[in-house]
């Protein structure tokens, strides 16, 4: 339900949607605050709640792998991505010409106003 209204509101008040960008990026925050803790607390709740011994081996088992190959797939895919998109904004920084510093100007900033 509130998919459809943040799609109608965004078509048809693109200017109200806009200005309620800080709402939506403070809610994905708060979700990516919850979730290492929601994570934490399932597993400890699991492992804690377990009552034979026997049966916590293969599960903490399972929970390092599970956490191994999910950390890992993270890293490759976050790896990758930085990767590309570094490269990318090289090829494009050292692609440009750059001015003679006689032709560029001076930014007016205080620091270049107050050493006049």
């Amino acid at each position: 339900m509130a998919v459809a209204y943040v799609i109608v509101v965004g078509h048809f008040f693109p200017d109200f949607g806009k200005s309620l960008k800080p709402l939506g990026d403070g809610f994905i925050k708060l979700v990516k605050m919850m979730i290492a803790p929601g994570i934490f607390c399932t597993l400890v709740h699991g492992i804690a709640s377990m009552g034979d011994l026997k049966k916590l081996s293969p599960l903490g088992f399972k929970a390092l792998l599970y956490f191994e190959i999910g950390s890992t797939l993270a890293l490759v895919i976050g790896n990758g991505v930085a990767t590309g998109v570094i490269s990318r904004w090289q090829k494009k920084f050292w692609s440009t010409p750059l001015k003679p510093i006689a032709t560029q100007r001076k930014k007016k900033t205080i620091v270049n106003i107050a050493a006049r």
